[in-house]
């Protein structure tokens, strides 16, 4: 992600959902909905109806975990796999 300092040399600490589109790529809808389950931490002020996004936690959702992503789930209905083979028994 390219990181938009400001004119001191910093990272901003929080990004209207406009720079956060622009800055991760992502659409709107989607960071609102990030947003809302909590994966986007907001800045909340007083008197303030605009909504802040902390720039961390933009940085955070978008840098490579070393885990991986989650397991993508197939279309349709799962398969039913076999049960394995059971090892013969051993004749007495």
């Amino acid at each position: 992600m390219h990181s938009d300092k400001t004119e001191n040399g910093r990272d901003p600490i929080a990004v209207t959902i406009r720079e956060a589109r622009r800055l991760s790529g992502l659409g709107e809808t989607t960071l609102w909905k990030l947003r809302k389950v909590g994966r986007l931490k907001e800045a909340r002020i007083d008197g303030v109806d605009k909504a802040l996004i902390l720039f961390s936690s933009l940085q955070e959702l978008l840098s490579p975990s070393i885990q991986g992503p989650p397991a993508k789930r197939g279309r349709g209905r799962p398969r039913k796999h076999p049960l394995p083979p059971q090892p013969a028994e051993a004749a007495a």
